[in-house]
């Protein structure tokens, strides 16, 4: 019989607490991958505030909602991260098939171009998201303030070679679009 490790009492320990709060696998990861993205963005300030990681971002400067902007609002119509951005990080909903042939929309953070929170605004195209104030997603290697986000109806794993082929889903995101990207609608 092989000893009794750490890391199987730890986890253990979470698959037990997780079954107590009545939690699900997806809560746990989502919480996981939100920790991980603040704690990549801001170390020390993700372990010491009370604040949930989901909510680690700059202040409120009064968007329409707390959403990053879409990258053609601010491209010229281009679904493409802007120059001094890169691709840092991804998750996806489930959508129409007239949205995306497979049924899954990708969501692609592009981060950098920012240098602080002095730099978090609202976007000048409705539906006036956000701008360089969410920490974005890291399973591309790069963390970072959000300057944008693009989609796509393909896996950004097979896309950019630094990024995972496995993320979150978020389908609150399902409908979310901008003029110069067309309708979305949830599956």
């Amino acid at each position: 019989m092989r000893p009794f490790t750490f890391p199987q009492r730890a986890t253990e320990a979470a698959a037990s607490a997780l079954a107590a709060s009545g939690s699900d696998r997806r809560d746990f990861l989502t919480r996981v991958a939100a920790f991980g993205a603040a704690f990549a963005a801001r170390p020390l300030s993700s372990m010491l505030r009370p604040d949930p990681a989901l909510a680690n971002h700059c202040g409120d400067p009064g968007c329409e909602t707390g959403y990053s902007t879409f990258c053609c609002t601010l491209t010229g119509g281009k679904n493409e991260c802007p120059g001094g951005t890169a691709v840092g990080g991804w998750w996806y909903a489930f959508v129409s098939g007239s949205t995306c042939p497979g049924g899954v929309r990708c969501y692609i953070d592009c981060v950098g171009d920012c240098d602080s929170c002095d730099d978090c605004m609202c976007a000048h195209d409705p539906p006036w998201r956000r701008m360089c104030c969410n920490q974005g997603y890291t399973n591309c290697g790069r963390g970072g303030h959000l300057r944008c986000r693009i989609v796509r109806c393909e896996n950004p794993g097979l896309l950019w070679p630094e990024c995972t082929i496995t993320a979150t889903t978020d389908e609150a995101t399902c409908s979310h679009t901008a003029a110069c990207l067309g309708d979305a609608k949830c599956a």
